[in-house]
């Protein structure tokens, strides 16, 4: 049985990208399809984190707080 099919227009620039991504033997369609796969476990791995975050199941602290930590260990190191 032959699945439906269309056409999308792309860009060459688009075109060459899908090519570096996918390699010269790898269809546009496969190279769509794991970069959408990929793009989704990306956002799931996000959500996951937030709700960890959220739940108080992960410590956090303040980004300012993690800066300024951040700067004095810079500073120790480079007065060693």
């Amino acid at each position: 049985m032959m699945k439906n099919k269309t056409t999308i227009q792309v860009d060459s620039e688009t075109k060459a990208m899908l090519r570096k991504v996918g390699g010269d033997e790898e269809s546009y369609d496969r190279t769509i399809r794991e970069l959408v796969y990929h793009y989704l476990d990306f956002l799931v791995e996000l959500d996951e984190r937030a709700n960890a975050v959220l739940s108080g199941e992960v410590e956090t602290r303040p980004l300012d707080e993690f800066l300024r930590d951040m700067d004095e260990r810079v500073r120790a190191a480079e007065e060693r």
